[in-house]
């Protein structure tokens, strides 16, 4: 009777261990499916800067996630385009002055086009067309 009560206390524990280790899997593979994904790494490189007699475009390559917000300011003659109020982004030193209220911004297959209008040259009374 012993060996048989030490058998089937013996088949008990196999259960228990099996069943303990079905368990813990099957609850480290829910974990891992309910773990937040890790946020695409956002980035912004500035490609090009083109000066004509109106306005500076500014062009950038942005990488990541394009729904997240974007913020594009100009401090001063600086652009500054970041994600996440300010945590990733980059800044570029504009060549001349800049009427940053009337900036224009485009984001269209992860390229960024921002426009900014210069202000207009005073021209002297009397002169017609383009000062020189």
């Amino acid at each position: 009777m012993v060996a048989a009560d030490a058998d089937a206390l013996l088949r008990a524990v196999r259960l228990r261990l099996e069943h303990d280790e079905a368990f813990a899997s099957a609850l480290r593979t829910f974990l891992e499916s309910t773990r937040p994904a890790e946020p695409a790494r956002q980035e912004i490189r500035i490609v090009d800067v083109t000066l004509s007699p109106g306005e500076i475009t500014v062009t950038a390559e942005v990488s990541g996630d394009e729904s997240l917000p974007l913020e594009v300011s100009v401090e001063g003659r600086d652009l500054k385009l970041a994600f996440d109020g300010g945590a990733s982004g980059t800044s570029v030193r504009l060549p001349d002055a800049v009427l940053a209220p009337k900036a224009r911004a485009t984001l269209r297959n992860g390229i960024l086009d921002v426009v900014l209008p210069r202000p207009q040259e005073p021209r002297a009374p009397g002169t017609l067309g383009e000062s020189a």
